[in-house]
């Protein structure tokens, strides 16, 4: 599965290169095995938005957003 934005692609890039440079809050994202990182950081950017909103082009998996 591709990245959806530059901003996720980047984020999955330095994950798979350098993990020891990502912030606190994006850790988790380490837990993914290299194989997604891979298929994340992978591709051209071209195309690409900046940045996607919550909840566009995201799946939430049947949960709502706010599970309060």
């Amino acid at each position: 599965m591709p990245a959806v934005s530059k901003a996720q692609q980047r984020l999955m890039q330095i994950t798979e290169h350098a993990p020891d440079k990502l912030n606190p809050e994006n850790r988790d994202v380490a837990n993914m095995s290299h194989k997604q990182l891979h298929e994340f950081a992978s591709g051209s950017e071209k195309g690409k938005p900046e940045h996607v909103k919550h909840g566009r082009g995201h799946s939430t998996h049947g949960r709502k957003a706010n599970p309060r």
